[in-house]
């Protein structure tokens, strides 16, 4: 996978191809994901995709100017593989403060 390869550019231009293909990651995905950021050393963007992911039920709620529901691709919430995936990104990156 991307992970093992170090290749994060590739898992977040997967993410994005299925965005645009009208194809929502699930929650297995985004866990691989997260997974594969971790291992590729890039716990920022895993980072970025768990605060996405957590931001999921306020987007729920968007609106857009006219109040129709605005056009935005949900993600799953979060569970405890997901939480405890980016516990290892943080600690594959040597940053036990976060980890805590």
């Amino acid at each position: 996978g991307f992970g093992r390869t170090g290749d994060a550019r590739s898992v977040a231009a997967t993410l994005a191809e299925m965005r645009a293909s009208g194809v929502p990651p699930d929650l297995i995905t985004c866990n691989a994901a997260i997974d594969a950021y971790a291992r590729a050393g890039a716990v920022s963007q895993a980072e970025a995709l768990l605060r996405s992911m957590e931001g999921t039920a306020q987007k729920e709620h968007a609106l857009d100017a006219a109040g129709a529901a605005a056009d935005v691709t949900l993600l799953p919430k979060p569970n405890g593989r997901t939480y405890n995936t980016m516990l290892k990104a943080y600690a594959l990156a040597g940053d036990l403060e976060n980890a805590e």
